[in-house]
C-alpha cells in the first residue's frame, strides 16, 4: 500500500479560537497519521488584543473577524432608538410604493410594551 499522505490546512487567519481545527491528516491507517503529526510544525504568533469592549471597537483596533468592521456584531435598541426604528418600519410598512419590508431588531419585550403602551 503506498505509505502517501494527505495534508489539509487551516486558512492562513492566525485568529483561531479554541476548538479550530488548523492543521488535519489523511491517512489510511492510524500509524501514517502519527506519522504525520509529529512531522508538522506550526509556529504561533502573538497577535494584538484588547480586554474591553471600548477598546475593540476604536479607530484601529485589531479585527476578531474580517467580516465584522469595527468589531461590532450586535446594537442594542432602547428608548428613543427604539421609538424612532419602530416609527420608521411603521411608515415604510405604510407606504404604498414599498413592497417589502425586512427587519432585523433586537428589541426588548419590555421595551415593545412601553412603547406599544
Amino acid at each position: 500500500m503506498d505509505p502517501s499522505l494527505a495534508f489539509a490546512a487551516g486558512t492562513d487567519s492566525g485568529r483561531a479560537g479554541a476548538g479550530r481545527k488548523r492543521v488535519a491528516t489523511d491517512a489510511d491507517r492510524r500509524r501514517q497519521a502519527m506519522d504525520a503529526a509529529e512531522l508538522i510544525d506550526i509556529d504561533y504568533e502573538t497577535l494584538p488584543s484588547v480586554s474591553h469592549s471600548e477598546d475593540a471597537i476604536a479607530a484601529g483596533a485589531p479585527l476578531l473577524w474580517d467580516e465584522c468592521p469595527n468589531n461590532i456584531a450586535f446594537v442594542f435598541l432602547a428608548g428613543d432608538q427604539a421609538a424612532s426604528l419602530i416609527k420608521l418600519l411603521d411608515a415604510l410598512d405604510d407606504d404604498d410604493d414599498v413592497q417589502t419590508v425586512f427587519s432585523n431588531e433586537d428589541i426588548s419585550d419590555a421595551e415593545l410594551a412601553q412603547l406599544n403602551g
